[in-house]
């Protein structure tokens, strides 16, 4: 059984030992649910039915035959998953008031950290940057197809 980082809306992380069957605990800070949240690496080889890209994944049994049944289970894990990072950035900005979502910036690890005003500056104007240079694309795409 590899380690999993469980997640609670009240902010609070902490790692279990667990089977990967578990996708939820009772979190140690203040009894809710806490949610185990994806991992960058995991310790041990598994065959895993989490969302791994954009097609549905294969979970081993009859229910796979029905692709119907099989992307909306995929879409509901998916769902999932964003409904627990969104969770995890609400809790952080609940503990730095005044901060809003564009002063989050993410990690490698998975994990938010909240922007100084400086380094929120500099995000803004390599954004703008980025803006620039694919409306300039697209502008020489439109000319070379006409």
């Amino acid at each position: 059984m590899p380690f999993f980082d469980f997640l609670c809306n009240c902010g609070h992380m902490h790692e279990e030992f667990t089977s990967a069957k578990v996708v939820s605990l009772t979190c140690p800070s203040c009894g809710a649910a806490a949610y185990r949240q994806l991992s960058m690496d995991v310790g041990m080889a598994q065959h895993s039915v989490e969302p791994q890209g954009p097609g549905p994944q294969a979970t081993g049994s009859s229910l796979d035959f029905n692709p119907d049944h099989a992307i909306g289970e995929d879409a509901r894990k998916k769902w999932e998953v964003v409904e627990q990072r969104d969770a995890y950035k609400r809790g952080i900005l609940a503990e730095n008031p005044g901060k809003e979502l564009a002063d989050l910036s993410r990690q490698h690890d998975g994990s938010y950290t909240v922007l100084t005003q400086e380094s929120r500056a500099v995000a803004e104007e390599v954004r703008e940057i980025n803006n620039q240079a694919m409306h300039r694309q697209r502008v020489d795409k439109q000319g070379a197809e006409t």
